[in-house]
């Protein structure tokens, strides 16, 4: 039988003592608590923007009108600088089309352009009937263009009920009426100028016809005294060898006239600079009302209503209380800096905010198109 008692012998395995892992709990417990307390900003932050805060965008704006000309134009001298205050009718710049015909020496319709010939002697009068057909030729043609301009202004106003009707129903929006008011104000602008130069330019033809009538046969030089703007010039104009043409004067000069009361906000082309057809000359803040215009979420429709008042949030800083004035009918699509790019169009329902008071508004930053923030407590 087999003896069952072993040798007992001393192990040969070797254990080492383990190493404290105090530390790297520590630092995983910090993880884990800072996770926690970013989980329960962003509960917080969704609670404060979704569940009892209604919030939007919005952008301070004020009545602003943009002046453009017609026709292409070089502007020679401002009369105005910015932030400047100007009253209707006050001048604000001074110009020339760069397609008046100057070849006759006229520079365009002869308005505030005077001639008067004292004859010497017998000379050729055919310069003067000449510039007695071009006054008569740009007489008439002012003439059509006033016409033509009246028949649009009509047009335009029996169409502005029907682009309201259209703006009230949805089927058209608010920019539309808009540029279409601002064409009838500027075609109106245009026929007060027109009516001015139609003016100047018989005054100038009265003259001329009354120097042919007086003018008697010489063959030597005709003396001319040729006014502009109320300056008069001595000036000689040989019959023999020369053209016949008047002597050449500057060109015409045109006039723009404030059609608002307001302050130059901004001054887009400079002093001897070409404006294009259409392009900004200059924009007139109109003495209106300061307002913002915010763009609510269609989601928060329920939540606001007309009356109600908001807190407004400005890039600085600044908080700022207003009533929520009105809404518009129809929802329009968000300005280009409020969209998500890469995303669908996305439309807003639109109401405008004014100040709740005076002292209100004195905080308000006047800065056309400043984007601002808009809330109000839900509950």
């Amino acid at each position: 039988m087999k003896s069952i008692n072993f040798k007992r012998r001393g192990t040969e395995i070797r254990t080492l003592p383990e190493e404290s892992r105090t530390a790297g709990r520590k630092w995983d417990r910090i993880t884990y608590i800072l996770i926690l307390l970013l989980l329960l900003g962003l509960g917080i932050y969704y609670a404060s923007t979704k569940v009892f805060y209604t919030r939007a965008q919005g952008q301070v704006l004020y009545e602003n009108v943009d002046i453009r000309l017609l026709d292409d134009c070089r502007v020679t001298r401002y009369f105005v600088h910015e932030y400047d205050s100007v009253r209707v009718g006050d001048t604000l710049f001074e110009y020339i089309n760069d397609n008046d015909d100057t070849n006759n020496g006229n520079g365009g319709n002869g308005s505030n352009v005077s001639v008067s010939v004292n004859a010497g002697g017998g000379s050729d009068n055919s310069w003067i009937e000449r510039e007695i057909l071009n006054k008569k030729e740009k007489i008439a043609t002012t003439e059509s263009k006033r016409k033509e301009n009246l028949s649009l202004i009509k047009s335009y106003e029996a169409e502005l009920e029907r682009i309201r009707a259209s703006v009230v129903l949805g089927v058209l929006p608010q920019s539309r009426l808009d540029v279409r008011q601002n064409e009838i104000v500027q075609l109106k602008a245009q026929n007060s100028r027109l009516a001015e130069e139609v003016a100047e330019s018989r005054k100038l033809l009265g003259q001329l016809q009354s120097d042919l009538a007086s003018k008697t046969a010489n063959n030597g030089s005709v003396n001319s005294n040729i006014k502009i703007n109320g300056v008069e010039t001595q000036g000689t104009q040989a019959t023999d060898g020369d053209n016949g043409g008047l002597a050449e004067v500057e060109k015409k000069k045109q006039y723009f006239i404030s059609p608002i009361a307001g302050t130059i906000n901004q001054i887009f082309t400079k002093e001897f600079e070409t404006a294009l057809r259409n392009d900004v000359v200059l924009s007139v803040h109109k003495k209106s009302p300061i307002f913002v215009r915010v763009y609510f979420n269609q989601e928060d429709l329920a939540q606001i209503a007309v009356g109600e008042e908001f807190e407004i949030t400005f890039p600085d800083g600044t908080v700022s209380k207003g009533v929520l004035k009105s809404f518009y009918y129809s929802t329009i699509p968000l300005p280009e800096e409020f969209q998500k790019r890469y995303e669908p169009v996305s439309r807003a329902v639109v109401g405008d905010v004014y100040p709740v008071n005076i002292d209100e508004a004195k905080r308000w930053k006047d800065f056309y198109k400043m984007s601002v923030d808009v809330s109000k407590y839900k509950y």
